[in-house]
């Protein structure tokens, strides 16, 4: 029994329980070392220096980087450590799942948050547009009001046709920078996603336990003992 549980097919022996555990404790790692690293930069931040805020977003974003590294190799030590895996390259595929895993929930994660914060703003600016309606209106009931509120209408046009001009004249060079911005986010993600997978393969790997690697390869030199699958 012993011997055909060892020589089961790789599919047969993924371990979900295992990689829903190093899931969810990754996850916590993750963010209990990103509520470190904000508190720690948030703590030297000194808002009125305008240079700081261009290097507390340095630091979040390579801190980012450091705190999804560690995550993963935990994650995947975890994973592994937990699973049935007896051979180095089954405690790495179990690894690379748990990425797979931890790396889609992260931008589902991520999405949502970019949702949440344009629909609020979307509210807040619906808001203010009605009261400023309102406001209008009721300053349009005596001609001084209407007066006021043409005048300000009027500046509000040329304001947006300055915006405008200057747009068309500087599409060129924000079409450049975007290009850029789009080009670096693209590579630094590309970066990111090898890193935190080579480091969730490691982690799967370490985490085997050394006794039944042990046991593997004793098993592997006893005649008529099928080989398990590596």
């Amino acid at each position: 029994m012993a011997s055909l549980a060892i020589d089961r097919p790789l599919h047969h022996r993924v371990s979900w329980g295992a990689l829903f555990a190093g899931f969810f404790f990754g996850f916590g790692v993750w963010l209990v070392l990103l509520a470190l690293g904000a508190g720690i930069g948030l703590a030297a931040f000194d808002p009125r220096d305008l240079q700081n805020w261009q290097g507390l977003g340095i630091g979040f974003g390579i801190w980012g980087v450091i705190a999804g590294i560690v995550a993963m190799f935990l994650a995947g030590w975890l994973a592994a450590r937990l699973s049935s895996a007896a051979s180095r390259t089954t405690g790495m595929l179990h690894g690379a799942a748990l990425w797979g895993f931890m790396l889609v929930a992260g931008l589902w994660i991520a999405t949502m948050a970019i949702g949440k914060t344009a629909s609020t703003a979307a509210q807040a600016a619906g808001g203010a547009a009605e009261a400023a309606a309102g406001a209008a209106g009721g300053a349009a009931a005596d001609p001084q009001g209407r007066a006021q509120v043409q005048e300000q209408a009027n500046r509000a046009e040329q304001q947006v046709q300055g915006m405008a001009q200057s747009l068309s004249e500087n599409k060129d060079e924000a079409a450049a920078a975007a290009k850029t911005a789009g080009a670096a986010g693209a590579w630094a993600f590309f970066l990111y996603g090898l890193l935190t997978l080579a480091a969730a393969m490691l982690g799967g790997r370490t985490g085997v336990p050394r006794a039944l690697i042990e046991r593997r390869v004793a098993r592997a030199g006893v005649p008529g003992d099928p080989l398990p699958h590596r």
